[in-house]
């Protein structure tokens, strides 16, 4: 074994960061770039009603505030991966279809100015009941045409006649908790006093 492993050994970058003097991506300024925050829905049914931007507008810094109102249309791709691709295109139209989809997109000079600019956009919703099991919407349930592996649905012998033949049936639903490797955060709060400028 290493005679490394259990030693106290002194990071190569300790003292720099321990003292504020290393520089991250975060820390390099590029001359003319723009920093962008998205405004996300705190609802996952229903319809944008409306939505106020102009205290948004009108914030230090801001260069454009984008919603479904006033962004340009986009169109998906079309090739043979396209049946693999999220179906909703964000901010074409006011449909809410989850929770923390994206309703807007400030655009700032800087990241704390979007920031703030972003926590002032003011939305309403028509909210509905979502679906939000699998059994609740398996009227929607499809397979997906066969892509460049192939088919997308392989049974193999007759299960229907093994099951009404078998000395022996389990009947059961088992469930996995949602679990995801990128950490999500939700919008800034609103902040008090004068805007970042």
């Amino acid at each position: 074994m290493s005679p490394i492993v259990g030693s106290p050994v002194a990071r190569i970058d300790g003292r720099a960061k321990v003292t504020g003097a290393a520089t991250y991506t975060a820390d390099v300024q590029v001359d003319g770039a723009l920093y962008g925050y998205l405004v996300l829905s705190t609802v996952a049914n229903g319809r944008v009603t409306g939505i106020s931007t102009g205290d948004a507008e009108r914030s230090p810094g801001v260069v454009a505030v984008f919603t479904h109102e006033n962004m340009p249309r986009l169109t998906l791709p079309t090739s043979q991966l396209a049946a693999y691709w999220k179906r909703v295109i964000p901010l074409q139209n006011a449909d809410i279809h989850h929770s923390g989809q994206r309703v807007a997109y400030v655009v700032a000079e800087a990241l704390e100015q979007a920031q703030h600019a972003a926590s002032v956009v003011s939305v309403s919703y028509d909210a509905r009941t979502p679906r939000a099991s699998l059994p609740d919407a398996m009227d929607e349930a499809y397979v997906p045409q066969p892509g460049l592996e192939g088919p997308n649905e392989y049974t193999r012998g007759d299960p229907e006649a093994g099951l009404a033949r078998a000395d022996v049936r389990i009947d059961a639903s088992y469930v996995t908790p949602c679990i995801t490797t990128t950490p999500w955060s939700r919008p800034p709060r609103r902040l008090s006093g004068t805007a970042p400028g």
